[in-house]
């Protein structure tokens, strides 16, 4: 979910478990059917957004290591430290990185203002078995 943490996560119990207290902001209540009220609330948004200062700490075409979190049909987001992650096209060489795989990436585009990156997969460390 996409309120749960201002980076990129795809399983959500890598960050939280069953029975873990967390601060949640809620964002709206929706009484139309009184048998089923809906509640959406962002435990992000009760945190200060990493990224602000995170986006300050790369630079364009600088490299940087980092693991890959997802892989979908447009690229792979790359997870880079505890605040910051980027989009990277598929290598151009080598096999496409899988999930949890250890990549070296060249920031190639830097939003400051919407604190986003994008960049291309340099090298791919063996995965250890």
């Amino acid at each position: 979910n996409e309120e749960l943490f201002y980076r990129r996560i795809y399983d959500a119990r890598t960050k939280y478990t069953a029975g873990d207290t967390v601060n949640v902001k809620i964002l709206s209540i929706d009484r139309s059917e009184p048998a089923d009220i809906k509640v959406k609330g962002s435990v992000k948004q009760t945190k200060e957004n990493p990224k602000d200062k995170g986006i300050l700490r790369y630079e364009q075409g600088s490299l940087y290591q980092g693991t890959v979190a997802n892989v979908s049909t447009d690229g792979v987001f790359v997870i880079l430290g505890e605040d910051m992650d980027i989009f990277c096209k598929f290598p151009n060489h080598g096999k496409v990185p899988v999930r949890g795989s250890k990549v070296t990436v060249k920031v190639t585009m830097k939003d400051t203002e919407k604190k986003r990156l994008w960049g291309t997969i340099i090298h791919v460390a063996p995965m250890r078995e």
